[in-house]
């Protein structure tokens, strides 16, 4: 995702956040979140590896531009742009859709 997109939406969150955003360097997506097609990212399995970078009290939110799914009933490989668990310190988010 390119830099600015990642500023643009740190700017946005400071709009309606007022505490401390943080953006880090990239990091890159782990080959074990893929879908059986190698195609897209397991959203599910993508919050999960964030989850590990992410202390307690603090909220992470994976951004990509990469192609994310989810299972959505009958459909086990659903594209999606973004997911979060509640309770949960993670989320990811994806452009692809956005096109």
């Amino acid at each position: 995702m390119p830099a600015s997109s990642v500023e643009y939406v740190a700017e946005e969150l400071h709009k309606i956040y007022s505490g401390n955003i943080i953006t880090k360097e990239p990091i890159p997506l782990p080959n074990t979140s893929l879908n059986q097609n190698k195609t897209r990212y397991r959203a599910d399995s993508l919050i999960r590896y964030l989850d590990d970078f992410t202390k307690e009290g603090q909220l992470i939110i994976g951004l990509t531009n990469k192609d994310i799914s989810a299972t959505k009933g009958k459909y086990p490989d659903w594209g999606i742009m973004g997911l979060g668990f509640c309770p949960g310190k993670a989320c990811i988010a994806s452009t692809f859709r956005l096109k």
